[in-house]
């Protein structure tokens, strides 16, 4: 998970109490079972990002803006997961968003979309 993941969780997380699918009480245990993934090792947080990611994140915009509606936030995050998939850390993308998994795909990596009813996860 890269850092901007962990930012994206909180918009994720306010943006299903606004719509009443998640208590404020269910928010703040949601925040803790994120914390205790990181801290018991079965969610790792990425390096931070370095000035390649940003090199990459452009050219992925370049590519996939126009055809696949690449977002400028989605296209940092990809940039560092892609970085992670090449170097064998991570085999696989999960995340809810379609444009960021049809990109990942295009880019040759495989990803898990939680909120597809026919996924199971681990």
């Amino acid at each position: 998970m890269s850092r901007l993941s962990l930012l994206e969780m909180e918009s994720v997380f306010a943006i299903k109490v606004r719509t009443g699918e998640l208590s404020p009480p269910g928010q703040e245990l949601a925040r803790r079972r994120l914390r205790a993934d990181i801290a018991q090792g079965r969610v790792s947080v990425g390096s931070p990002i370095e000035e390649r990611h940003y090199q990459s994140a452009r050219k992925l915009l370049a590519r996939y803006g126009v055809e696949l509606a690449l977002r400028t936030l989605d296209s940092l995050q990809l940039a560092l997961a892609l970085d992670l998939h090449e170097s064998r850390q991570i085999s696989v993308i999960v995340a809810a968003d379609q444009r960021l998994c049809r990109v990942a795909e295009a880019c040759g990596c495989s990803t898990i979309n939680p909120a597809d009813p026919g996924v199971l996860l681990p």
